[in-house]
């Protein structure tokens, strides 16, 4: 399904090829691509290279919401040109494979000038998504069964666990960079996934017992976390049920690290 974006030229400084008067209302795109992780990534990419092309300067980027953001630029039109570098293969950016695993799949409508009739602004349906900006605390919930949320266990052992009564909050950062508020994450990001409050928590580290890599959030650290948001979101991250204190108890649904590759991981999602 189609997921799609609205941009709108604005900036607080207002260049001197235009009036800041009509900020947004005139120069409009409507972007649409195959999902969210492809316009997020196309975003980052502006976010890392304002230069494109000489025809293609991009800057005084705001991510307001998954479906909505704001720019400004040399011109009308160095929006549309970057997407059009960006599917020709011509756009003069570092990230080239980033570039590459999204080229062709980033479109544009115009939608000109607010009160032209014959290009009528498209009304969105309300998305209830969370915007992944690096820094920035989330918690975690399975997509699939939105009841159930990440949560810190106070066993001896300090497991993470997937609960319905209870739920944790989380800062995710990127590997590598400080704390910024900034910057969109994408799938391809490298995280360390850290626990709140975060004394005495430097991360979500995983340890093996009986051959299942299962998290765990404080104590003696064997091994930290460290996957892609792509692997968080989409299936690194199993549930396994257990009975510590019998089968007449109530299980215990701790999470462990799986092979993606064997689909015994879970959906989750930021919120």
């Amino acid at each position: 399904m189609p997921f799609y974006t609205v941009a709108f030229r604005w900036s607080e400084h207002a260049h001197s090829s235009w009036s800041g008067s009509n900020n947004g209302r005139d120069i409009r795109h409507l972007i649409i691509t195959p999902d969210r992780s492809t316009v997020d990534q196309f975003f980052r990419l502006l976010q890392e290279t304002k230069d494109w092309g000489s025809k293609a300067k991009v800057d005084s980027l705001i991510h307001h919401s998954p479906q909505m953001f704001t720019w400004c630029g040399d011109d009308n039109e160095s929006l549309t040109w970057a997407i059009d570098y960006l599917n020709e293969g011509r756009a003069s950016i570092s990230s080239k494979q980033e570039a590459k695993n999204i080229q062709g799949k980033v479109h544009y409508k115009k939608l000109f000038q607010w009160n032209e009739s014959y290009s009528p602004f498209p009304i969105l349906p309300h998305l209830d998504l969370t915007d992944h900006i690096e820094g920035k605390t989330f918690c975690i919930r399975n997509k699939r069964v939105p009841e159930r949320f990440w949560a810190l266990d106070n066993r001896d052992n300090s497991p993470i666990v997937s609960s319905t009564t209870h739920r944790a909050k989380f800062r995710i950062q990127i590997k590598g960079r400080e704390r910024k508020n900034e910057l969109l994450m994408v799938n391809s990001d490298y995280i360390h996934i850290i626990p709140l409050p975060e004394e005495n928590k430097r991360g979500v580290f995983f340890k093996e017992s009986m051959d299942e890599e299962w998290l765990h959030y404080k104590g003696t650290p064997s091994q930290k976390l460290e996957m892609t948001l792509d692997d968080l979101l989409n299936g690194k991250i199993a549930v396994n049920v257990s009975y510590p204190g019998g089968e007449d108890k109530d299980p215990v649904y701790f999470l462990r690290v799986v092979d993606r590759d064997s689909e015994s991981g879970e959906q989750w999602e930021l919120c």
